[in-house]
């Protein structure tokens, strides 16, 4: 517990200086295909389809070098024991070595006819070996470059290589299904290890050098006695393929990463495996230990590099390239050359507690801050989402909190320990999420046309289908008796909580795209707030239009009641935010003090304060009373995300 608390107040330090979390310049723009960790923990390196490779520091994230001599991919990355050195093998045909203190070039071995695919240094620092697509497999020496020996067997592509920990064996995996194992004084084949129906894509020596490891297109990871050649075990059977493996310092785990952007920590002893899960959308290509084996990083074609807890499996922070787009209209795009800044250094949701202490704020990157309103300080940070943070919602007890995003997930977080609780796969983009009073539910709006309404402990969800287009937003009564639903296909709709059913349907109100939607606490009204620019109150019961409030002048956003009912507040595109009088319809007051639109709004549950959020990077604190600015929290500093992206 200590531990994780530490990680996360150090996480939200670095955060706020850009460092440990999202998007990143300094990061590869294409797949990165291998990582690795040095021995004296200082440092990580990552090898890319972009032709560089990159030495980060651990600790911090911070890029030390940028390495530019391959002229194609780079497969494999290796630190030397000492971890002075790193060699990286290309698709050049080469394999580069390199001083990691002074980022200059200290020689090429060439020797390979073909993609080089695999490196690796041996435990004593003396010889590197390398494995490629001519079948060979090489020993170097490390101090000279010199050609040791070439060894041949294999009767396809050489996928993996290793050394054993006492620098005798080498293990070699190839596309011919085997594993061989080598003795490098003679370059013989010790042996060879038939047992995998599909190419072998990596192998791993223990830390005793026992047994060895080879993971597979087949969907298993193998382990084998080095001394007979037997088949001691086998994990995973899994319906994807096995693209990477390495076994943890301490030889007990084996970490794997797979072709559907899956990873898997198994414990050898009893096949048990915990899931590295809802971080990468592509296939995981390198993974690895670091010397301490409290963490594993992951390098993916989504061209981001993930570092994870091996103990919890959860999510630490991210290196991440300009891979996910995301339009208004049509969701993600992985096209190099289209991105649309909307969602750029945007402050995307806010929440309030229901006990008037914290204010809750999600990002463009993913990430949700937890503020006390009571002094402003920063009290703890969550990374689970790796897409924009649509929806906060605080449990009606305050223990518990829910976010959603466009990664498809609901994430449900415990606020004392800052732990995941449970996540919700929706299948699609979620817009908004709301709790039951009781807090025993939340329900979800969902890109795919649904309100879902999903159990926390038991998980099972209730899909309600009435709106024919994006559901972008959803809300429970006061009394826990309706949930209200907005979406781009111009309507709200009111549900039954308890059995699902469609009530009604509010139609007529709007021209454009419902993007919030509120009821009040005496289940009186219904809110609307529209593409339009009009907010629209509705009587509930009737579904007559009571009021249009015009006065703003672009895309509304968010819309919240007060907690008695009598005021609205909404959010626009225009950088305004608007207090209603529900009775009148009149303009009580202006709130102006964002710099660009206006994404989130939400009323305190003693009605004193307004929050709001923007595209600007802040959340405004606002008195509901004398209608001014109490505090501005600056989450993100968007002229550092202009830079990079070239501005709207």
């Amino acid at each position: 517990m200590i531990r994780k608390l530490l990680l996360i107040t150090l996480i939200s330090l670095l955060s706020f200086c850009g460092i440990l979390f999202g998007q990143s310049s300094d990061a590869h723009n294409s797949y990165v295909l291998a990582v690795a960790t040095s021995n004296d923990g200082y440092y990580f390196a990552t090898g890319s389809a972009d032709y560089s490779v990159k030495i980060w520091e651990m600790h911090s994230n911070y890029l030390v070098y940028t390495l530019n001599e391959h002229s194609d991919y780079v497969r494999s990355v290796a630190f030397s024991p000492d971890s002075s050195m790193l060699a990286s093998a290309s698709d050049d045909g080469t394999v580069v070595l390199w001083d990691v203190y002074s980022g200059n070039m200290i020689r090429t071995l060439d020797g390979h006819s073909d993609y080089v695919r695999s490196v690796a240094f041996s435990p004593d620092g003396t010889k590197l070996v390398s494995g490629s697509d001519d079948q060979k497999v090489i020993i170097w020496d490390a101090n000279s470059g010199r050609m040791i020996r070439t060894m041949t067997g294999h009767t396809d592509w050489v996928r993996g290589v290793a050394f054993s920990p006492d620098s005798r064996l080498v293990a070699s995996g190839g596309d011919d299904q085997t594993v061989r194992i080598w003795d490098i004084n003679s370059g013989r084949t010790v042996k060879v290890l038939s047992g995998h129906s599909d190419w072998v894509r990596s192998v791993a020596f223990s830390p005793d050098g026992n047994t060895i490891a080879s993971g597979s297109d087949d969907g298993t990871i193998m382990i084998w006695q080095v001394s007979s050649g037997r088949l001691l075990d086998t994990l995973g059977y899994l319906d994807s393929y096995i693209y990477t493996i390495a076994y943890s310092p301490d030889g007990n785990k084996i970490a794997s990463g797979q072709d559907d952007a899956t990873a898997y920590i198994w414990n050898i002893a009893t096949g048990g495996s915990v899931e590295l899960w809802g971080g990468h959308s592509e296939m995981i290509n390198s993974i690895t230990f670091d010397s301490t084996g409290n963490y594993v990083l992951t390098a993916s074609d989504d061209y981001s590099v993930i570092i994870w807890d091996s103990y919890s499996g959860e999510f630490i922070s991210s290196l991440q390239g300009d891979y996910y787009y995301y339009d208004d209209e049509y969701g993600y795009y992985d096209d190099d050359d289209y991105y649309d800044s909307y969602y750029q250094g945007s402050v995307t949701s806010v929440a309030f507690d229901e006990q008037n202490r914290y204010l809750a704020t999600g990002g463009f990157d993913g990430s949700v801050e937890v503020w006390d309103i009571r002094n402003y300080n920063l009290v703890m940070s969550f990374y689970g989402h790796y897409g924009a943070v649509t929806g906060i919602a605080f449990s009606p007890d305050g223990r518990e909190m829910a976010t959603c995003s466009e990664d498809y997930s609901t994430i449900i977080w415990d606020l004392n320990s800052g732990y995941e609780i449970t996540r919700f796969d929706d299948g699609d983009v979620v817009f908004a999420v709301s709790y039951s009073p009781d807090g025993r539910t939340i329900a979800t709006a969902n890109a795919d046309y649904t309100v879902k309404i999903w159990q926390i402990d038991s998980g099972f969800s209730k899909t309600l289908r009435g709106h024919n287009d994006w559901v972008r937003s959803v809300r429970f009564s006061a009394d826990g008796r309706y949930i209200v639903s907005g979406g781009d296909d111009q309507t709200a709709i009111l549900w039954d909580a308890d059995s699902g059913q469609l009530i009604s349907t509010y139609y007529g109100g709007h021209t454009d795209w419902i993007r919030g939607v509120d009821i009040s606490s005496d289940n009186q009204y219904i809110v609307t707030g529209s593409d339009d620019a009009n907010v629209v109150l509705w009587d509930l019961d009737s579904g007559r239009i009571v009021n249009t409030f015009y006065g703003h002048s672009d895309y509304v956003r968010a819309v919240a009641f007060s907690p008695d009912g009598r005021y609205v507040v909404s959010g626009s595109d225009d950088n305004q935010v608007i207090l209603w009088d529900v009775r009148t319809g009149d303009r009580k007051y202006s709130y102006y003090g964002h710099s660009d639109w206006v994404m989130s709004v939400a009323y305190s549950a003693n009605g004193s304060y307004i929050a709001s959020s923007g595209d600007d990077g802040t959340a405004i604190l606002w008195n509901t009373s004398t209608g001014s600015q109490i505090y501005q929290f600056q989450v993100f500093y968007p002229e550092d995300y202009n830079d990079y992206y070239g501005g709207k």
